[in-house]
């Protein structure tokens, strides 16, 4: 109200045209429907005299809630229509299901309040805390939906979800993410333990665990977990003995377990991971409802994995492009080719740890070390491999390679982990950065990124400065 009061002094009539709007609505909910009604028409015809189309179709639906709560159904359905018509109109899918829904309720049309309720739930998922607060909260829409108070069920499945939704997108990194999802999960379930595993194709390369006693390399069933994997569709397993598909599976006869529920983690239709949940004793049922809910969370959870994945990328490359730009300009005023190399061969150890590195060029009489660090023994069969190629190469145990393995420089020099990249300039391979470590080597999988970026900086200085 003070806020009206406000944009009425300073006549900023848009302002005044949504918070009027927004008003009529709570006065509507808190069946004050007679102040309702007058400030919905006061933001009808504002919106309608400035074609704010958005505000007059949301102007209609709370005088359809206010005309509802008067008891006057024919001016509540009317309006109601017409709020339909405009998100129609404006493809806006949350206000048209929230209109949908009042005009079920309206008409006791328990069909449409159901689907639009489900389909509510679905859309608020993927929303990110900015665009709600642009509309309703959910505690508001969840209010809203109630209505008369008919639909308390409706009501706490949403609330409820709301709150799961609220705790996974406070979440920060993915370590969090994936713990706070989990956390959800169980307790949603109403299980004894859960296991979230995140997949690259079909290999596990992310896992964490929640409950009692829980541990992230604890058993769980890979038969369920393999099932929603292929299928991408939800599992639910009251008792196993009633499946018997499932009953003999070895890993549920070891974990004696009697009910599980998993759901697939999907983004654009393709299964990230799996959230599982289960228990050693017979559960009370799951109904279409609670898979539902499950689901739902399971795809705020994708998306929150998704989101999380992404800003370590970000990160990553703020890395990489601060790490170019201070070796550039740390080599602009560098006399020689062997200082600049010397740089970039610090530069990419800053990365990847306790290697031998040399900066290798290819000259008319074969390969040149124009500058090392340590004292490695190169793998003459790597260098022409990134030559030829013209493309990075990681070699996690290159005593167990299928491609190196048998190079005799590999087997005589005792190598383990190494990593290459191309000197490559206006798309010729000038030579190679390498890095080289007798011991088995953990390394980040943006490392090749990153030298691959470093290659292509030094090659404009070999183009530059020569060998010589």
């Amino acid at each position: 109200i003070t806020a009206i009061a406000a944009a009425r002094r300073e006549k900023r009539e848009a302002d005044l045209a949504y918070l009027l709007t927004r008003l009529a609505c709570w006065q509507a909910r808190t069946e004050a429907c007679g102040e309702a009604e007058r400030a919905g028409l006061e933001a009808l015809q504002l919106a309608h005299r400035l074609e704010l189309a958005g505000l007059e179709g949301a102007a209609h639906y709370a005088l359809g809630l206010a005309y509802e709560g008067q008891r006057r159904r024919d001016q509540a359905r009317q309006h109601l229509d017409l709020a339909i018509a405009a998100a129609q109109a404006l493809h806006d899918p949350v206000a048209l299901l929230m209109a949908q829904f009042a005009l079920g309720r309206l008409t006791s049309e328990h069909g449409v309040r159901r689907e639009a309720v489900r389909r509510l739930e679905q859309l608020l998922v993927g929303w990110s805390e900015a665009d709600r607060a642009a509309f309703l909260s959910i505690d508001e829409r969840a209010s809203v939906l109630a209505g008369d108070g008919r639909d308390s069920t409706d009501l706490a499945r949403l609330r409820k979800l709301s709150d799961l939704l609220a705790t996974v997108a406070r979440s920060g990194g993915l370590d969090d993410v994936m713990a706070d999802g989990l956390k959800a999960f169980v307790e949603l379930a109403g299980a004894d333990r859960g296991f979230l595993l995140l997949y690259d194709g079909f290999e596990v390369v992310e896992r964490v665990a929640y409950g009692e006693g829980a541990v992230a390399n604890e058993r769980y069933s890979t038969t369920l977990a393999q099932q929603v994997l292929f299928s991408g569709e939800p599992a639910v397993v009251e008792d196993t003995r009633a499946h018997a598909n499932l009953d003999d599976q070895a890993s549920i006869q070891a974990l004696a377990l009697r009910s599980a529920l998993a759901v697939p983690l999907l983004i654009d239709r393709e299964v990230i991971g799996v959230m599982m949940a289960d228990s050693q004793f017979t559960a009370s049922g799951w109904s279409a409802s609670d898979v539902e809910m499950a689901m739902a969370l399971a795809h705020a959870v994708a998306i929150a994995v998704s989101r999380a994945r992404r800003q370590l990328a970000d990160a990553a490359e703020l890395i990489e492009l601060e790490l170019i730009e201070r070796l550039a300009l740390e080599c602009v005023g560098l006399p020689s080719l062997a200082e600049i190399a010397t740089r970039a061969l610090n530069a990419g150890l800053e990365l990847v740890g306790g290697y031998d590195a040399c900066f290798l060029v290819e000259t008319a009489k074969g390969m040149h070390t124009v500058a090392s660090v340590g004292s490695p023994a190169v793998s003459s069969s790597v260098y022409r491999w990134v030559l030829d190629n013209g493309a990075p190469l990681h070699l996690v145990d290159a005593q167990t390679d299928e491609a190196f393995a048998a190079a005799a420089s590999i087997m005589a020099l005792g190598l383990r982990t190494i990593h290459a990249a191309p000197v490559a300039y206006a798309g010729q391979v000038l030579g190679a950065l390498y890095f080289e470590s007798t011991r088995l080597e953990e390394s980040e999988t943006a490392t090749l990124s990153i030298l691959s970026r470093l290659g292509t900086l030094m090659g404009a200085f070999v183009a530059r400065k020569g060998v010589g």
